[in-house]
């Protein structure tokens, strides 16, 4: 929140630019991205500390470099393994259907919970413990 007040504007760009190797094995550095985007370095220095802000064309080079959706540069870091987008990517095709039907029905006010003791999945017995 700091941040906003202050007129700065958050992103994960140099944790992005970071956690990627150009192909000689090097880290990718901010004059790499300001020469691939047609900016300087300090604008990028800038746009990295949140003091500048970014426009489509940075976001875009920023994202081809690092093997990514502009989108995720804004919004996670290069590898929380827990983000929605994380999961859904580790689900299999059939799975993905159930997720976004549930997360849909979520959205959407229609989603009830599904009872743990139905006759499929009788879970613990109450006054049971479960094994550690």
């Amino acid at each position: 929140m700091r941040y906003l007040e202050a007129g700065r504007f958050p992103n994960y760009l140099r944790a992005w630019r970071k956690s990627r190797r150009k192909p000689d094995g090097t880290l990718l550095t901010q004059g790499d991205v300001a020469i691939f985007a047609g900016v300087s370095k300090p604008t990028i220095s800038r746009i990295e500390n949140g003091s500048q802000n970014y426009n489509a064309r940075i976001l875009e080079a920023y994202a081809t470099l690092c093997g990514c959706q502009p989108g995720d540069l804004l919004s996670r870091e290069p590898f929380d393994p827990d983000t929605i987008y994380q999961l859904y990517a580790r689900l299999r095709p059939a799975q993905r259907s159930e997720a976004e039907a549930i997360l849909r029905a979520m959205v959407n006010g229609t989603w009830v919970r599904p009872n743990r003791n139905n006759n499929n999945n009788p879970g613990p017995k109450p006054g049971t413990r479960r094994r550690a």
